[in-house]
């Protein structure tokens, strides 16, 4: 699949999932991300692999006041700032941030607050981005869009993922600023 190149890249791919048009992902507030239905895909991989993963979509909602996270994850950790947080409230103490927050909001978040609305409800579409760089060993790997809010219940649509993968002639321990990474195995209970 993969050959020799001038420039040492072995493998180059680029793969794109579509949200189901005719429908809207509605979620709920909570403290961990939940996943995009449709917007997933897995790879075996049997060499060092750089994964670029983009997401763009709209975030539609009614609410006077909201923040909206969305995150790309893989193996159920999230891929925040070059590093592999837990799907739980304890990435707090693995990473740089005070709160849920700081730490979900790095790569930027969406946060909306209408002042003086004589309703008390406002309908907004916003378009949301993310992109996530990853360098990873040999493996299996199944990656998802993750999204979660504070307040109210909005709703993605029009959600579309690409996934870009680069495999080099050498298996290098960093390509750039991303040093090669390790999914933490499951604790066994």
């Amino acid at each position: 699949m993969g050959g020799s190149t001038a420039n040492g890249i072995f493998l180059h791919k680029i793969y794109t999932k579509h949200q189901d048009p005719d429908s809207n992902y509605i979620y709920a507030a909570s403290a961990n991300f939940v996943y995009v239905p449709n917007l997933n895909e897995a790879f075996s991989v049997t060499k060092n692999t750089l994964f670029k993963i983009m997401f763009q979509g709209d975030i539609l909602f009614n609410t006077q006041m909201m923040q909206e996270f969305v995150q790309i994850m893989v193996n159920d950790y999230l891929i925040i700032d070059n590093s592999l947080l837990p799907n739980t409230a304890d990435r707090v103490n693995q990473s740089e941030g005070k709160t849920l927050e700081a730490v979900d909001s790095r790569g930027g978040s969406l946060y909306f607050r209408a002042i003086n609305y004589a309703d008390g409800a406002v309908d907004v579409a916003l378009s949301m981005n993310r992109v996530a760089i990853v360098y990873l060993q040999p493996g299996t790997y199944t990656f998802n869009v993750g999204v979660r809010t504070n307040t109210g219940s909005p709703q993605l649509r029009g959600g579309m993922v690409t996934f870009e993968l680069t495999q080099f002639e050498k298996d290098e321990q960093a390509v750039g600023d991303y040093k090669l990474m390790t999914i933490p195995r499951a604790k066994l209970v």
